[in-house]
């Protein structure tokens, strides 16, 4: 077994303000830290790093920075090795015809009368395209990245009992996540939009004047254009309420000077 390596404070805040997180949550620098020392990966050697991507939380409507902690594959596999009980294993891309469908590893210890099998779809892990092409490494090598996937997750479950790898991901195993979050707010917004546009077609407002109205309001100091705005008045109808009628007191008024 290789001597651990010691990850100190001062050399993870180095790390950190290298990589631009100097400003990163105390519990997420501490989780890092932790999982660092544990395992003995050292941050300057890409042993581990922090994965920062953009979540859309929909209660507040906000976006927010995650962050995952990744490791590479071998990773996985050299903390099985420690614990001197891999006898082997082996990894095999799953097929229908000329098609990756997923992938399956095999792994057999010292200590099990049984291996053990572990499977994962490629479907749920393949970064794609709106259009459903593959996108980024998926589309270039999609076989190493879901062999990947499945190594990570079957070395992580196959020894958990002897080797906390908990909090410790690959990367091509989050891959979908960020794409996942990047839809989640997308289609917020496409519900927003449509909520403040039926309000209005109920409340009076033809939809050949929805134009005009988002004219008028923003004369009046809301901008229909920004999301926020619009989900604000939902939020509270009697300004939004206000603002139809007083809209639709200036069309009446200019129809009857006209």
């Amino acid at each position: 077994m290789g001597a651990v390596t010691t990850i100190t404070q001062d050399k993870l805040n180095e790390y950190l303000k290298l990589s631009g997180m100097a400003n990163l949550p105390s519990k997420v620098k501490a989780t890092f830290l932790e999982l660092a020392g544990l395992h003995g990966l050292n941050p300057f050697k890409n042993e581990i790093y922090l994965l920062p991507f953009e979540t859309y939380n929909p209660n507040t409507r906000q976006k927010e920075t995650q962050y995952t902690i990744i490791t590479g594959y071998q990773t996985f596999i050299k903390k099985a090795n420690q614990t001197g009980k891999l006898t082997g294993w082996k990894a095999e891309i799953l097929k229908d015809g000329q098609n990756i469908i997923g992938a399956k590893v095999t792994i057999w210890r010292k200590d099990w009368e049984h291996p053990f099998v572990w499977e994962v779809d490629f479907e749920e892990f393949a970064r794609k395209k709106k259009d459903g092409s593959l996108m980024g490494n998926w589309a270039t090598m999609p076989g190493f990245m879901i062999r990947k996937v499945a190594i990570a997750q079957a070395f992580r479950l196959c020894f958990e009992g002897e080797v906390d790898m908990h909090g410790l991901y690959e990367e091509a195993e989050v891959d979908k996540m960020k794409d996942e979050a990047i839809d989640a707010e997308i289609e917020e917004k496409q519900d927003i939009k449509k909520e403040f546009a039926n309000y209005l077609l109920n409340n009076s407002i033809p939809k050949q004047a929805l134009k005009q109205f988002s004219e008028y309001a923003k004369e009046a100091g809301f901008d229909l254009t920004d999301d926020k705005v619009k989900q604000k008045l939902l939020d509270d109808k009697e300004s939004l309420n206000r603002l139809i009628e007083n809209f639709l007191d200036s069309v009446l008024e200019a129809e009857e000077t006209a």
